[in-house]
């Protein structure tokens, strides 16, 4: 798959990815949307660019922002697959979507983010 963007769906959550241009930085993109308020919004960002790799908690509403450390946390497109796979509860919990994580079916998250992983690579080739 080579498209520059992609959307897999996980039951509560969807991952929507894309791979952007900003000013001097690129890099892909994962947006962890769902439907908290009966209407389908960005619950989560990462953004896994080359020179200043960050993510987003409810980055629609009170947007708070963590830049990595690449020296610490290594590859980010990795990481962020890493965080999705170890922490995607807990994230969405933090963010203010507590409903969202309750209904998350994790063996369908699991089998999906095998899906997000190896477009995410992909596009980044």
């Amino acid at each position: 798959m080579s498209s520059k963007n992609a959307t897999i769906e996980a039951g509560a959550v969807t991952f929507a990815l894309l791979y952007r241009n900003v000013g001097e930085d690129r890099g892909v993109t994962i947006h962890v949307m769902g439907n908290p308020h009966g209407e389908m919004t960005e619950l989560l960002r990462f953004d896994c660019f080359e020179h200043v790799p960050h993510y987003h908690y409810a980055p629609l509403g009170r947007n708070e922002r963590h830049n990595l450390d690449k020296v610490t946390a290594g590859d980010p497109l990795n990481w962020a697959l890493g965080r999705l796979r170890a922490r995607l509860p807990e994230m969405l919990e933090y963010a203010g979507f507590s409903d969202v994580a309750s209904r998350l079916d994790a063996e369908l998250v699991r089998s999906r983010l095998d899906d997000v992983s190896e477009t995410a690579h992909e596009m980044e080739r």
